[in-house]
């Protein structure tokens, strides 16, 4: 139904149009924005790092230890037979799409070989030998995880042994190639613990 009201300016009557479908426009605005984030918050989850809850999925658990283990090739084979089941709920497929992210993340950040890492420590500690560099390796003062049997190290444990070793810092040739971040020593130091302890953890 229609409505009119009228508002006289001088000798001119002005006729203005309300439809109900305009004082309905408040409710069917909310309605539009409530179906776009409902469409949209699994996704921007996982790209928030944000892990979805679901409780009690057998097969999820099972994928997330092989991540958890470093399993990849075995957790993104059950992650691809997953997504094709018929009948799949969206809670699952952003539960398994997300596990998928986690082995990039992982991936992009322990991306060096033992090799690598020793080529970066040699640049900076010229004379360092094998067995000093084995030594460090072994008290853990270079953060690495296992991937599908190979062994493959943080992207910063170069730089981060002269953070945890004082014999490195005392070793180390030519001026410092990392710069101080500007924080205060309590919050920096817990940068620097977090980086020490994130395998492990």
């Amino acid at each position: 139904m229609k409505q009119y009201r009228c508002a006289r300016r001088g000798k001119v009557t002005v006729r203005v149009e309300r439809s109900e479908r305009s004082e309905r426009s408040p409710n069917a605005r909310s309605w539009v924005l409530f179906l776009i984030l409902a469409t949209s918050l699994p996704a921007l989850s996982v790209a928030a790092g944000i892990p979805p809850t679901i409780s009690g999925d057998s097969s999820l658990d099972a994928i997330t230890g092989l991540v958890t283990a470093g399993q990849f090739q075995a957790a993104d084979a059950r992650i691809e037979a997953a997504l094709k089941q018929p009948g799949l709920s969206p809670d699952m497929r952003t539960a398994l799409e997300f596990q998928r992210v986690r082995m990039q993340r992982m991936r992009d950040d322990f991306s060096l070989t033992a090799d690598e890492v020793e080529a970066k420590v040699r640049k900076q500690i010229p004379d360092m030998t094998d067995a000093e560099f084995a030594d460090w390796d072994a008290h853990g003062l270079f953060e690495h995880i296992t991937i599908d049997g190979e062994r493959m190290y943080f992207k910063r444990s170069p730089s981060n042994l002269f953070h945890l070793s004082a014999a490195a810092r005392a070793r180390r040739q030519g001026e410092s190639s990392f710069v101080g971040s500007g924080l205060p020593k309590q919050v920096n130091d817990n940068y620097i613990d977090y980086d020490r302890d994130v395998i492990r953890e």
